[in-house]
């Protein structure tokens, strides 16, 4: 989602307004002084997704609606918002079509698929199913003002059961912690990977089948094509007017000498399999021995068990050790029996295929031979009539072979695309049996974002009474050391919450998140310094240039310089006693 332009339209002839307002592709920086309307402004953004941000009585009372064009997919959507403390959102796209919205719930679930977003049943704090709501999702990518900036996720409400996680969860889209429907979830996920299971052993089969198909040809695709290519050029030869007997003659002679190659060739493959099925025949008679030499020593051992001499006990467990062995080697053998009886038996189907192309094959060649002969004997234009044909039909059985090769190539294809499937959904199931904080992409993710925090805490000059020993605490929730951020104060509060928003958006970047957006409302000038924050805002420049990311934050004395892929909204409307972002209808 890309943000292009938002506008705060007046209400009466004392209302308060401004014209649109254009978001950069990279950094969008509101800069001006305090008093001038830069909060409205930035809480609009937020507002016109659906959070809901609570604005002064002069803005309900002299805005009438804020509206923010998103771009998504290639498509625009204007989103407008009434100014007022209920819920009213209309969409209108671009042909004109508009949807209306008076619930938060029901516009959550409208931008989440529109984001392509999972929109699971989670578990609320009272125990019962509920849905995640932008409300609940926004404080990860957008800090205001007044509380954004006392923890690394500060939302309005909190009535979802381990809510920062989930949504934490939700845009790397990881499972959620407590979902709703897992025992539903485990029983279909399970049916669907037993179903995939079956489609990929009979994908695999078909695989196989194709395989040998083309491994009988004893050619490659190639080699195929390079024969219909000659044939054809000699097809073209012997059909113009100057061909005479000779060439019908010469090309029943390549017909043959081709075919003697193939020949040849299936000769040697059945030579070789041949040679394999005498090796396997000798392993499985050697293995057949030791089988029989391990049953002889169990029937020794049960003999002298016989002689109360030697084991009068009847627990002896003298020979308990061999006994155990006993039954496991032999288990061994007779697996390793079956697996040779197996691969002698497809080696048998392949002599048999190939036994009878070369039978084929063979008589081919004595039709070709006594044609040839025939032809000596006939007048031209007969000889050149049969020498067609036989190109012809050499021609077609060519090409039935090598679409053997275009078979193999689109079941591998499938076999591949099912395979694929098959690993997502066992990924999936697997999910669903083990604890969800311990996934592996939920380790990666955790260490990815406790890398790149570190990165942004030395960036910001983050004291180093600062622990750089991080840890998380419920997943995501850093921890310094043993300091929690609600521990810390003043600017190095605000270095940490900083930090760890940048460390998030490029982590989310990493992981192909459709969430590519970050908004800073204005942080503690004094409690930060312009050096620290120019550091900050460059780096995130890179982000953003790496990743096509949009930054929009608000400062009052720090102003960022950048390149033509940014913009600087300055307040532009005269005021009583200085320029402001929004103008008087009345003015």
């Amino acid at each position: 989602m890309k943000l292009k332009t938002l506008q705060i339209h007046s209400h009466g002839s004392y209302g308060l307004g401004c014209d649109p307002l254009d978001f950069s592709d990279h950094i969008t920086h509101i800069y001006g002084p305090n008093g001038c309307g830069k909060t409205p402004i930035i809480k609009s953004i937020a507002f016109c997704l659906g959070y809901p941000a609570v604005f002064r009585n002069d803005i309900y009372d002299r805005c009438k609606m804020a509206s923010l064009e998103v771009e998504v997919d290639k498509n625009i959507l204007r989103i407008e918002r009434q100014l007022s403390r209920e819920f009213d959102i209309e969409v209108i796209d671009r042909n004109g079509i508009k949807q209306r919205f008076f619930s938060e719930g029901e516009f959550s679930e409208f931008l989440f698929k529109l984001l392509k977003l999972d929109y699971p049943n989670l578990v609320s704090n009272r125990g019962v199913v509920t849905k995640p709501y932008i409300s609940t999702l926004i404080p990860l990518v957008f800090t205001d003002q007044d509380n954004g900036y006392s923890g690394v996720y500060a939302s309005p409400g909190s009535f979802i059961q381990d809510q920062f996680q989930e949504m934490v969860r939700l845009l790397f889209g990881l499972p959620p912690k407590n979902f709703f429907d897992a025992k539903k979830e485990r029983i279909d996920s399970k049916k669907k990977l037993e179903y995939l299971d079956i489609e990929v052993k009979r994908k695999e089969d078909e695989l196989k089948t194709a395989t040998l198909a083309t491994e009988i040809i004893g050619r490659s695709s190639e080699e195929l094509l390079i024969e219909i290519n000659s044939l054809e050029s000699e097809l073209k030869s012997i059909t113009t007017e100057n061909s005479t007997k000779a060439d019908s003659i010469r090309a029943f002679d390549n017909l043959i000498s081709q075919q003697l190659a193939q020949i040849r060739t299936l000769e040697a493959t059945l030579l070789d399999i041949t040679r394999r099925r005498k090796s396997l025949t000798i392993m499985i008679d050697e293995i057949n021995s030791e089988a029989n030499t391990l049953s002889l020593n169990e029937s020794s051992r049960q003999i002298f068990m016989s002689f109360e001499e030697i084991c009068s006990n009847p627990k002896c467990g003298l020979f308990s050790s061999s006994s155990n062995s006993y039954a496991k080697n032999l288990l061994y053998l007779k697996d390793q029996i079956k697996d040779l009886v197996r691969n002698d038996a497809s080696y048998s189907r392949d002599e048999m295929q190939i036994k009878s192309q070369i039978i084929s094959s063979t008589e081919s060649v004595k039709n070709l031979l006594a044609e040839r002969k025939k032809q000596e004997d006939n007048s031209e234009i007969a000889a050149l009539v049969a020498s067609v044909s036989s190109l012809k039909d050499r021609i077609f059985q060519l090409q039935l072979q090598l679409s053997e090769y275009d078979k193999l190539s689109e079941i591998e294809k499938e076999y591949v695309l099912y395979l694929n499937k098959r690993n997502d959904a066992l990924e999936k199931y697997e999910s669903t049996q083990v604890s969800r904080s311990s996934t592996p992409d939920l380790i990666r993710v955790r260490s990815d974002l406790r890398k790149l925090f570190l990165l942004w805490l030395d960036r910001l000059h983050t004291p180093n009474n600062v622990s750089r020993d991080i840890t998380f605490r419920n997943d995501f929730e850093p921890v310094m050391g043993n300091e929690q951020i609600s521990q810390l104060s003043g600017s190095t509060k605000v270095r940490v919450v900083l930090a760890f928003h940048a460390a998030l958006i490029e982590n989310l970047v990493a992981n192909k998140s459709p969430i590519k957006l970050l908004v800073l409302d204005t942080p503690k000038q004094h409690e930060i310094n312009n050096e620290d924050l120019d550091r900050y805002f460059q780096a995130l420049k890179t982000v953003c240039e790496a990743g096509d990311v949009q930054i929009i934050f608000s400062t009052t004395e720090y102003k960022y310089v950048g390149d033509k892929f940014d913009a600087t909204w300055e307040p532009r409307y005269d005021g009583d006693e200085q320029k402001m972002f929004m103008r008087s209808s009345g003015a």
